[in-house]
């Protein structure tokens, strides 16, 4: 699926995650999978709720490291396309 930056993603409710030491560690049960996401990914992860759009990601990684708007959305999809091709995360819309 092509990913737009006004795309709505939420966590999937077939995984568990934890945040342990600044770091977020999910596990995909049915695949026997651990994932660790470092500060920055840990932080993306906090700012996923509930049907967000990948934007308002973007804006709030801006906001917090003092990063472009270009390089936040470039980094921000990279990460969201590798968790969605994981079943991490999923498309709303």
């Amino acid at each position: 699926m092509y990913q737009r930056i006004d795309h709505r993603i939420r966590k999937s409710k077939k995984i568990a995650s934890r945040i342990i030491e600044g770091n977020t560690y999910v596990v995909i049960p049915e695949k026997r999978a651990l994932y660790k996401f470092n500060k920055v990914g840990t932080y993306i992860w906090k700012c996923i709720s509930n049907d967000i759009r990948v934007k308002c990601i973007v804006r709030k990684v801006c906001k917090k490291y003092d990063v472009s708007e270009k390089r936040a959305e470039k980094d921000v999809k990279n990460f969201i396309k590798d968790l969605v091709k994981k079943n991490i995360l999923e498309y709303v819309d």
